[in-house]
């Protein structure tokens, strides 16, 4: 079973875009191809404007994924 990393819900012309992949939404490849695809479903019902928010305390910016995998790796 895939566990959704992005929800995206409809208010009028606005989507809002949830992140919620856990456990600190780490953007990388993984997260950053559900939110294309939720930015796709956006423009596909119409958006006019789009909002992209964190379900969860954090939000990384960085590639998170490759700089975990490396420190698992060292130690």
């Amino acid at each position: 079973m895939d566990d959704i990393l992005v929800e995206r819900e409809e208010r009028g012309p606005v989507s809002v875009l949830t992140m919620v992949y856990r456990p600190y939404n780490l953007l990388g490849p993984k997260l950053m191809d559900a939110i294309a695809a939720e930015l796709a479903g956006a423009q596909a019902a119409g958006s006019r404007a789009i909002i992209l928010r964190s379900g969860l305390r954090h939000f990384c910016t960085v590639d998170a994924d490759r700089h975990q995998h490396l420190i698992s790796k060292m130690s």
